[in-house]
This record gives structure tokens, C-alpha cells and sequence, in this order.
């Protein structure tokens, strides 16, 4: 009798101590429940979770810098500078949440805010090449170039390379260009590769063989301390196309009076 109630005590003790069995997925087996939870996923590795990158740029707007589409921007934009990642101050962007970016901020180095000026000057296409193709003597009818000094000993054609010394208002700084197109009576390009960067180009078109169009174009990208994207709208589209203007208005006399001769 005793035993007996030994052994009732016995079992009544291992069923409290066991867990209550768990249904599987197989009807009438029975699983103990998991033992450890599924490891969670550390907050560095959400912060570095890979955003989706799949942005479309839409067409070009004013001035021709382009503009994300949709909100890609903006869930750029929270990843990088929310509060939370503000405050632990040592978040790093995934590689894709990086290459994202640098897209979107790329898009003015491809895209910068053009110039252009355009006269009509009483000459012939041949004077007015013979003008222009001097690089060194831009000086004479260019007020914001004070000087220009080449580097090495080609002064024509493509692969030309030269030191410009520009001057506008209190702003002087070396431009440095390299000349990149040169057809002879019709066109030169160049590009700026120092302080200021982008690309220009001259071309010249015959109207009537007595009248010469010229057009001068450039696409510039000033550094930070020059105003960046804000300096190159309001310093190129106020102030540079203001002093080109009156530079091909000097041009046009300097090669009406060499015409004349």
C-alpha cells in the first residue's frame, strides 16, 4: 500500500515538472516546445540593412540638373539622418545606400547650369578664326582673363594646355584648361580642370560671307567656398554671362576692325 502511494506521489511530481507537450505538424505526434528563441537581428545590422536602389531620374529640369522621380530620395534621406541615427553618431550607410547617393548627388558634376551668349559680328568666317584661334590673345577681348601662360610647348590644337588668370570682382583664381575640340573655322572646346571645373566651346558659323554667328557656351561647376550648385546658377547666369556678353561685343569690334584692313 505504501509503494503505491510512493509511486502516485512519483508520477504526479514528473507530470508538474514536465511541460505540457506541444501539437507538430503531423497530426498525433507531439514536440517539445523550442528550447531558445530565433537569435534577433542586432540593431547594427539593421542600420546597415540594404535600401532598395531601384530610383528613376526624371527628365532634366531648370537648367538641367536632374531631380529624383519618386521617394527614394526621401528613404535616403531618413536612413542617413534620422534622429536615432543622429545620435549614436557611428551609423554607416550600406554600400548600396551609398552608391544610391552618391547617384542622386552626381547628378550636378553631369548636369551643371549652362551659359551661353551669341552675337552676330560684320566679318568674315575666316577673320574672325584668325582672331580666335590665338588662344594667348583672349586676353585682348576677354576683360575677365588678366593673363594666360601655357604649359609645355603646344600653343594649338587638341591636347593644348595653358593657365588662365581670371578675374571677376574680388574673385581671382588660375583656371587651368585643356583644349579637348579644334576645328579649324568652326569650333573650339576646352575643359576646365582646376578650381573651377566643366567644359566651353566657341563655334563659328558663316551667314551670309560678310556676317559671322559666333556662340560661346560653357557648363561650370564652382568649388564650395564659391557658392557650389547656388554659386554656378546665380555667378553664372547674372554675373559671367553679364561679362560675356561685353567680351563678344569686343570681340566683334576687334575683328570688324581687323576686317577693315
Amino acid at each position: 500500500m505504501a509503494s503505491s502511494c510512493l509511486m502516485r506521489l512519483s508520477l504526479a511530481a514528473k507530470r508538474r515538472s514536465t511541460p505540457p507537450p506541444v501539437r507538430g505538424a503531423v497530426t498525433g505526434l507531439c514536440t517539445r516546445p523550442p528550447t531558445s528563441t530565433p537569435p534577433l537581428v542586432s540593431s547594427s545590422a539593421q542600420r546597415t540593412a540594404p535600401i532598395e536602389t531601384g530610383a528613376k531620374l526624371s527628365d532634366r529640369g531648370a537648367f538641367g540638373i536632374t531631380h529624383p522621380s519618386n521617394s527614394t530620395s526621401c528613404v535616403l534621406q531618413q536612413a542617413l539622418h534620422s534622429p536615432r541615427a543622429m545620435a549614436r553618431g557611428r551609423s554607416q550607410p550600406s554600400p548600396s545606400t551609398m552608391r544610391a547617393t552618391s547617384a542622386s548627388t552626381n547628378s550636378y558634376a553631369d548636369c551643371m547650369p549652362g551659359i551661353r551668349v551669341s552675337t552676330i559680328i560684320a566679318a568674315p568666317l575666316t577673320r574672325v578664326w584668325q582672331v580666335v584661334e590665338p588662344v594667348e590673345r583672349h586676353v585682348d577681348w576677354m576683360a575677365d582673363a588678366e593673363s594666360i601662360e601655357f604649359i609645355g610647348d603646344q600653343r594649338r590644337g587638341v591636347g593644348t594646355a595653358f593657365l588662365c588668370v581670371t578675374k571677376v570682382g574680388p574673385i581671382r583664381l588660375t583656371d587651368k584648361m585643356r583644349i579637348t575640340e579644334w576645328q579649324v573655322e568652326r569650333a573650339m572646346g576646352v575643359e576646365h580642370v582646376g578650381v573651377v571645373t566643366g567644359r566651353g566651346v566657341f563655334t563659328l558659323r558663316s551667314i551670309d560671307g560678310e556676317h559671322t554667328e559666333f556662340t560661346w557656351e560653357e557648363q561650370l561647376k564652382f568649388p564650395w567656398w564659391l557658392g557650389g550648385p547656388l554659386g554656378a546658377l546665380i555667378g553664372g547666369q547674372l554675373v559671367l554671362r553679364g561679362i560675356w556678353k561685353r567680351n563678344l561685343r569686343r570681340l566683334a569690334a576687334l575683328c570688324e576692325q581687323t576686317a577693315q584692313h
